[in-house]
């Protein structure tokens, strides 16, 4: 009796201590609309905010940049939301070069009506919605972490559309997903309700990843146009091999593996010179 009460303790100890860690790194990477605002007031350009429903789903998306120029698409990771890449949407540079869209994920954000969306084919399927019938744009697209593999399969699935990809620190190999001490934590039913909805939404896509990255392995092969593969090498939220992976299965696609030793996981804001420079590569055809 005291044994499993002393077992309860401990648990509920660690549960606690995964809470505290798990609440801790979201609102790092959490921004207010009030902060938002604030950040785009210091700019020249705010950008366009967009909301389209797609079923059952809604996908919110923003978009800066001239309309008549090529689309530089950017897909976060998990959790994440447009604003991830709140410093490649306000740069003048990459502005006078693309039409920027920065998309909320099905089920994170703005984009959480219906629910979260497990399948890498379908949050393929409703982000391209934001590009597809515009058939005589060249698209670009940048997808980090989870987003790397969906940026892949709509580069296999849209060929004359999509011209380039970047492909930041991919969670892409299905037998290399990371699993933390307290991931069962955020699936265990009588502590779940107590974990913010984008970490809810997270883990479960964490737990169906392996599954979904083998039903797109084709997809790899597929991918035609010239592709950057990040990744860094202080990066402890994914193992490295998973750009090694991507590099040898992405046979038809002229690309160049970049390893960037002294980066992490959020290469777009550590080294986002690199990024934008590469972006414009991309546009030009040309690897360096």
């Amino acid at each position: 009796m005291k044994e499993s009460k002393l077992i309860r303790i401990v648990f509920l100890l660690v549960a606690f201590s995964g809470l505290i860690f798990l609440s801790g790194c979201f609102r790092r990477f959490r921004m207010t609309d009030n902060e938002i605002e604030s950040y785009f007031k210091k700019r020249k350009t705010v950008p366009t905010y967009f909301s389209k429903n797609l079923g059952k789903h809604q996908l919110h998306w923003v978009k800066t940049g001239k309309e008549e120029l090529p689309i530089l698409l950017l897909i976060h990771g998990a959790p994440g939301a447009w604003y991830g890449y709140i410093n490649l949407i306000s740069d003048s540079i990459l502005q006078k070069n693309f039409t920027i869209i920065s998309v909320d994920r099905p089920g994170y954000n703005n984009s959480k009506k219906g629910g979260k969306v497990l399948s890498i084919s379908l949050q393929g399927e409703l982000i391209s919605t934001v590009f597809r019938t515009d058939t005589n744009r060249a698209v670009y697209i940048l997808g980090r972490s989870y987003g790397a593999p969906i940026a892949a399969y709509l580069a296999a699935r849209f060929p004359k559309q999509v011209k380039g990809l970047m492909l930041v620190s991919p969670a892409a190999h299905p037998d290399l997903e990371k699993f933390w001490w307290f991931s069962p934590l955020v699936q265990y039913p009588p502590l779940r309700w107590v974990f913010p909805a984008p970490i809810k939404t997270a883990s479960s896509e964490k737990f169906a990843h392996r599954s979904e990255l083998n039903s797109i392995l084709p997809c790899w092969a597929e991918v035609k146009c010239p592709t950057y593969i990040l990744q860094g090498g202080k990066d402890f939220i994914l193992k490295p091999g998973n750009a090694c992976f991507v590099d040898s299965v992405m046979t038809s696609a002229p690309r160049l593996h970049r390893y960037l030793p002294e980066n992490g996981h959020l290469i777009t804001a550590e080294n986002p010179n690199l990024v934008i420079q590469m972006t414009i590569d991309l546009k030009k055809g040309v690897l360096n």
